[in-house]
């Protein structure tokens, strides 16, 4: 007997399709308030001496801070940007532009410690979700991401104005990175089942996908699915989308009635360590799309109305 996956956190209702914005602008209290528009983000220690660390904070819509930062202790750069307030193209520009101005300074303090690796910085959470900034935003946004050599593990991009031509944007970036993305969040934007195939074809095309872990055996590697968060996005006929996946050769798990998470597959079999792509998805999948079904499409797909909160 199957168990179903567990729930995400509960849906609390259609998302406005508006870029909440408190009174007066920046906070007084932020970092970016202080230093004005078009500043650079703020550096916390020395730069380029062991536990530097940079960071800016703007207030999202909750008043909460978001903020980038890179310890040369810990374990990867992030930028947690969730909910920020973006309301204009000025907003917008100044934030990009720190952006890049803070991976620029990350690279020279690791070429001025003797870091001989600056090709690449690793990244665990990229999350500017429920920022509504649109696809002209996140193809600039992923521009610099990917000129500065950023590999993201998670990509939170939910509730972002998103089309299939932002997708699109995302797409090319995944299917360039040399790390797989573990996760990635698209729920709650504007987002079609052609956007769908186009996405999954174009990250098959990556040999680095799937990711793969120890299976317990010697020698031997298992495929973990990239989790792909979709639901809740206009895609008409989810059963035809996945028709189109499978006619197309890329294997999906829906995680219907298993024990599927964002870290394990049961339908992924063990393979030698030197197994190519094509063994890989031979024994397993290259994508869960969890919650699928679930949707803004038409009245007669089932899950119609019964979005699962956030992702």
């Amino acid at each position: 007997q199957g168990h179903s996956p567990p729930p995400p956190p509960p849906y609390r209702g259609e998302p406005e399709p508006k870029r909440p914005r408190m009174e007066g602008g920046f906070s007084k209290g932020s970092d970016r308030g202080r230093q004005g528009k078009g500043a650079p983000l703020a550096i916390q220690g020395k730069a380029g001496s062991k536990g530097a660390r940079r960071s800016t904070k703007l207030e999202n819509s909750g008043g909460q801070p978001f903020t980038v930062d890179q310890s040369p202790e810990g374990p990867a750069w992030n930028l947690r940007a969730g909910g920020v307030n973006l309301r204009t193209d000025e907003e917008i520009s100044s934030f990009l532009e720190d952006l890049q101005q803070n991976l620029d300074g990350l690279v020279e303090d690791r070429v001025s410690t003797g870091n001989a690796d600056v090709s690449s910085i690793l990244a665990d959470t990229i999350d500017v979700a429920e920022t509504w900034c649109g696809d002209s935003f996140l193809t600039e946004l992923f521009r610099i991401l990917e000129v500065s050599g950023v590999q993201p593990r998670v990509l939170k991009l939910y509730k972002c104005g998103m089309t299939d031509d932002g997708l699109q944007v995302v797409a090319e970036f995944c299917s360039r990175t040399e790390r797989p993305v573990h996760e990635l969040h698209l729920s709650h934007n504007k987002i079609t089942g052609s956007g769908v195939a186009a996405l999954c074809e174009k990250i098959r095309e990556n040999a680095n996908y799937p990711r793969t872990v120890n299976s317990g055996g010697a020698g031997q590697v298992v495929a973990v699915p990239m989790w792909v968060r979709l639901e809740r996005n206009p895609v008409e006929n989810h059963q035809e989308a996945l028709d189109e996946l499978e006619a197309a050769g890329i294997p999906v798990c829906t995680v219907e009635q298993t024990k599927c998470s964002a870290g394990n597959c049961i339908h992924c079999k063990p393979c030698d360590s030197d197994a190519d792509q094509l063994a890989l998805l031979e024994n397993g999948k290259l994508f869960h799309l969890p919650y699928f079904n679930e949707s803004r499409g038409s009245k007669g797909d089932a899950g119609e109305g019964k979005g699962k909160g956030k992702g």
